[in-house]
């Protein structure tokens, strides 16, 4: 069939009312921010220019456990957040994670 129907592309795709479609009130296709991510961001956003903590400081600081931290390690809101060290990683606001990147650079 050459026709396109009402609704679809040409290639198939639904088009219609795709981009008014919400579940549990949210956008479909929007990726919503763990809340462990949002917590770690408001904590590591708040600590000094000049400081960083390794994965087992900030666990207890935060009263985490290190299985609910290294299941967001990853997670890319994190990236300026985090660095990796030879033995872990450290953690801090975006500004001295910046630092212990040049400083890492300049040791190398």
């Amino acid at each position: 069939m050459s026709k396109s129907r009402a609704g679809r592309s040409s290639s198939g795709e639904n088009t219609k009312g795709s981009s008014s479609l919400k579940v549990d009130g949210v956008a479909f296709g929007v990726v919503l921010t763990p809340p462990l991510v949002k917590r770690l961001i408001e904590f590591l956003g708040k600590l000094p220019d000049d400081e960083v903590f390794t994965s087992r400081i900030l666990v207890e600081k935060m009263g985490l456990t290190q299985n609910n931290l290294k299941q967001y390690t990853t997670h890319p809101e994190l990236v300026d957040y985090r660095e990796r060290l030879q033995r872990g990683t450290a953690w801090g606001n975006p500004k001295a994670i910046a630092k212990l990147r040049e400083l890492l650079k300049v040791g190398q």
